[in-house]
Parts: structure tokens; C-alpha cells; sequence
């Protein structure tokens, strides 16, 4: 069960049509029963997991169900009300793409411009030996940049994203809702690196290693959002 599970999990969003959306938008609650089923009872399915999840600074929790070494990779991508989302614009070195299964959230394009705000550009990449969720971000000088594209989408909607374009997500459960939840499909590594923008003059570390999610954690975290989607 669980390979057919992540087997249909690596193929929804990549490419998109739309019975698959459909799919998991009106499976969304039978998937996460099927996933944290399959996450309690093997044990070494979950370490796996745990193994590339963690809490992301910009405010999200990132869970790993799917990965192939320099391939596809399926993840949940979760907000919570009351944690702040305060996303840094960046880009990727994959494509990817993400339907919302629950709640809404903001994204914003930005594009390269003569007149826009200026910020300090960065290359980020995982530091030799680094595991899921370690950074190194090294400085390439400065970049003037502005919003080009901005779209509220809730719930059932999707969006795809090429590894160049700069963007950021602003998360924001609807008041009285607990959470926003997306399921995000990873296209193939393109490049080692993505980048990252900063308000220029913004204090950037060299490194930063992100908190890894136990695996209780992450099978209480489905948890929430299964009931959520019911």
C-alpha cells in the first residue's frame, strides 16, 4: 500500500491536470488517513520521513512524505494560526508545484527592475556533510527588485513555479481556522543552489540548520490536518 500510495502521491501535481486535482481535492482526507496509517505501522517509513522534515524559519512545517535522490519529491507544507510567517523571497532549484488542500495563502512574483527596493542576494546551498534543512548562504553582492504578480488562493486552487522565478508565500488561516496546508510536487534538482533576497542591511547568518520534526510530531501534525479536511 504504501509504494502505490507514494507512487500516485510523486505523479498528482507533475504535470497538472485537472483530474488529478480533483483527486486530491476530494480525497485529500482519505490520503492523510491512508499516509499516517502507513506512518504509524513502519516504523522505518517514518524515520525516513522524519529524517528530511523540520520546522522551516519562515514559519511553516515542512514534511518530506516522497523523495527521489535529485528527483521528484512530494511534500506538506503546513501553517499554523498564531506562528508568524515571515517568508524570505527566494527562489528555487527545482520547479515545483503546490495545490492548498486547506486554508488560503498569498504568493508574490517579484522581478528584477532598475527601481525597485534593494536587496542582498545570496546564494544558498546545503554546507558539506550538511543533512535536510542545513543552509550555507554566501554572499553575490545586491539585487533591485518588486512585486510583479500578487494572487490570494484558497482552497482547491493551484499554482506552478519555475526553479528562476523569485517569490515568497504569505500564509494566513482564515480567522477561526487552525491552519493552511498545501501539497507541494518537486520537479528534478536543476542546479545545487537556489537564492535568496534580503532587505539590504539585514544581519544573514553564514549557516543556519533548521529544527528537525520527530516522527510523533510529524504523525500528530497529519493528524490535525486529516481532521481538518473532514
Amino acid at each position: 500500500m504504501s509504494h502505490d500510495m507514494f507512487r500516485h502521491l510523486r505523479g498528482v501535481l507533475d504535470p497538472i491536470v485537472p483530474a488529478d486535482v480533483g483527486t486530491v481535492a476530494e480525497r485529500g482526507g482519505d490520503l492523510l488517513s491512508d499516509i499516517t496509517d502507513a506512518l504509524r505501522t513502519d516504523s522505518r517509513l517514518l524515520e525516513s520521513v522524519a529524517a528530511r522534515s523540520y520546522a522551516h524559519t519562515n514559519g511553516f512545517d515542512r514534511i518530506s512524505l516522497y523523495n527521489e535522490r535529485d528527483g521528484p519529491e512530494v511534500r506538506i507544507h503546513l501553517w499554523w494560526a498564531g506562528v508568524p510567517s515571515d517568508e524570505s523571497i527566494h527562489n528555487h532549484a527545482w520547479d515545483f508545484s503546490s495545490l492548498v488542500l486547506t486554508g488560503s495563502l498569498t504568493f508574490q512574483i517579484l522581478g528584477q527592475t532598475t527601481y525597485g527596493q534593494s536587496y542582498d542576494l545570496y546564494r544558498s546551498s546545503m554546507p558539506a556533510g550538511g543533512r535536510p534543512g542545513d543552509y550555507e548562504f554566501t554572499p553575490m553582492g545586491d539585487m533591485s527588485a518588486s512585486v510583479t504578480f500578487e494572487a490570494t488562493i484558497a482552497a482547491g486552487s493551484f499554482y506552478r513555479m519555475d526553479h528562476d522565478t523569485y517569490h515568497r508565500v504569505l500564509a494566513s488561516p482564515p480567522s477561526g481556522a487552525p491552519l493552511t496546508a498545501t501539497i507541494v510536487a518537486r520537479g528534478p534538482v536543476r542546479r545545487r543552489f537556489s537564492q535568496v533576497l534580503m532587505p539590504h542591511g539585514t544581519p544573514m547568518p553564514q549557516r543556519r540548520s533548521m529544527r528537525r520534526l520527530s516522527g510523533e510530531e510529524i504523525v500528530d501534525k497529519l493528524d490535525a490536518l486529516r481532521r481538518d479536511l473532514k
